[in-house]
């Protein structure tokens, strides 16, 4: 399913950076029991729905399943160079979302993907200043198998 082409694809990208000094784990959202250990990524759909015009009487012809993708970071280093935490998380986000724009065809099942949201930069509030967080939402039409 495209979640996990998403996930692997996310890990690669974070898996060889030529520029970037840390390492990135990718993990399923809202994991029973994680502790936060940035810089992570947290992917999930947040729903799985059928869309009305797509749905015949006998079948379902296309789903609507949004994406949910969280970013967090402290400060990580990249070229060289430290970035402070705003910065860091804004870097991440940003390679997530050009992986997406350049992968977006070749995803299983995916017959649209369009990001919706990136919430704005904030601090993790359990975990305080040290850990910043970035939300990207996906509205994602699959054909279910």
């Amino acid at each position: 399913m495209f979640v996990e082409e998403i996930k692997n694809g996310i890990m690669t990208e974070f898996s060889n950076p030529k520029e970037l000094e840390q390492t990135v784990s990718v993990t399923d959202l809202y994991p029973y029991g994680k502790t936060v250990k940035p810089p992570f990524v947290a992917i999930g759909l947040l729903n799985n729905s059928t869309v009305a015009k797509y749905e015949t009487f006998t079948q379902e012809t296309i789903c609507s399943m949004p994406l949910q993708i969280t970013v967090y970071s402290g400060q990580i280093t990249v070229n060289k160079k430290t970035l402070n935490k705003a910065d860091s998380v804004n870097y991440l986000t940003q390679k997530i979302i050009s992986w997406i724009n350049k992968n977006r065809t070749n995803l299983s099942d995916v017959k649209s993907i369009r990001r919706i949201s990136v919430s704005s930069i904030q601090p993790l509030e359990n975990i305080g200043a040290n850990v910043y967080t970035q939300t990207l939402r996906y509205d994602i039409l699959a054909q279910p198998k």
